[in-house]
């Protein structure tokens, strides 16, 4: 175990990581270009994001989001062309 109790990071598993970090900053950078907010990732790959202001239900929010942004939904996970 390293200090402070965490887990050092297997070699083969920071691409991976690295990989997930990428992904994450460009939803974010993403979602910032066009105003939409999202609570910051404490670490997690996951992004969500507040629909609230567009007054879309989440389904019209996926629908607009993927004929007007191309992005696209898989099992209520919405992802981006890019």
């Amino acid at each position: 175990m390293a200090p402070g109790g965490a887990y050092p990071t297997p070699d083969w598993f920071k691409p991976i990581l690295a990989e997930y970090d990428r992904r994450r900053r460009l939803w974010m950078e993403t979602l910032d270009s066009i105003g939409v907010p999202y609570t910051q990732p404490q670490g997690a790959y996951y992004v969500f994001i507040d629909i609230r202001a567009t007054g879309l239900s989440s389904a019209e929010f996926v629908s607009r989001a993927r004929e007007e942004a191309g992005w696209y939904s898989n099992r209520a996970r919405l992802r981006w062309r890019g």
